[in-house]
């Protein structure tokens, strides 16, 4: 049962596939699980990150989740965080309101994100500026519990996701079943 047990851990230690969700630099990751208050084994040295903190001297985890280290700084990536976008990111949400101008949308992000009618490629095809008839018909692009694919292309002042479907290949999706996968599960392609 030990062996077994010993093949298992040596597999998961050397699973590439989901140790480096953002693409990590010239230092790599680490594919340490720790919990909070555990202890880092890491030199006095290094620089401490999200997910750290320091007591007596020794660095230590705030939260349950996998170590980081890039270059001199560690930090520790929460098991269970919530979705925090950067520029560019591909994402699955669903409208949850339809408000004026604009669309809220939830990504599982800490805050909904929000797809204005202007960042939306109308029916015609034709990039123009909407007007009131296009608010007017707003529910008829996308309605509540709609499930879309969109681009993150910014963020407001408050923290929230600015999101745009301004190409072909973003929008409605239909005749599918959504799956939620936690963001720590999913590995940068940048």
């Amino acid at each position: 049962m030990a062996r077994a047990s010993h093949l298992l851990d040596s597999s998961l230690d050397s699973a590439d596939g989901f140790t480096d969700p953002h693409g990590a630099g010239a230092g790599g990751p680490s594919a340490d699980t720790v919990t909070p208050g555990q202890a880092l084994d890491v030199e006095t040295t290094y620089l401490k990150g999200h997910g750290t903190f320091l007591e007596d001297g020794q660095l230590l985890s705030s939260v349950a989740g996998t170590v980081y280290r890039v270059n001199k700084l560690v930090s520790v990536k929460a098991i269970h965080a919530r979705y925090s976008g950067e520029i560019g990111d591909v994402v699955v949400g669903r409208i949850m309101e339809v408000g004026s101008n604009r669309w809220c949308v939830d990504i599982s992000a800490r805050q909904s994100a929000i797809l204005l009618l202007s960042s939306v490629n109308l029916p015609t095809g034709i990039h123009r500026r909407s007007d009131e008839t296009d608010e007017a018909k707003m529910r008829s692009y996308f309605r509540e519990g709609d499930v879309l694919s969109c681009e993150v292309q910014g963020f407001y002042q408050d923290g929230a996701i600015a999101l745009h479907t301004r190409s072909l290949k973003y929008g409605k999706l239909a005749d599918g079943v959504m799956v939620a996968v936690p963001s720590a599960l999913v590995k940068r392609l940048k």
